[in-house]
């Protein structure tokens, strides 16, 4: 059932919602400049984003 839902379309576009929540959190001090890129590694695995090669 979950792969009917997390194809790999949905799954970028959860990222990429992801890459603006970060940026928006770190512009507000909730979380620090250096953890962005720690916090959308996690996301990135969790999701398993494919590339676009």
């Amino acid at each position: 059932m979950s792969t009917k839902i997390l194809t790999p379309t949905v799954r970028r576009w959860i990222y990429g919602i992801a890459v603006a929540a970060a940026a928006v959190l770190t512009f507000y001090g909730v979380i620090p400049i250096e953890a962005a890129p720690l916090w959308l590694a996690l996301v990135m695995a969790l999701l398993n984003v494919p590339s676009d090669d």
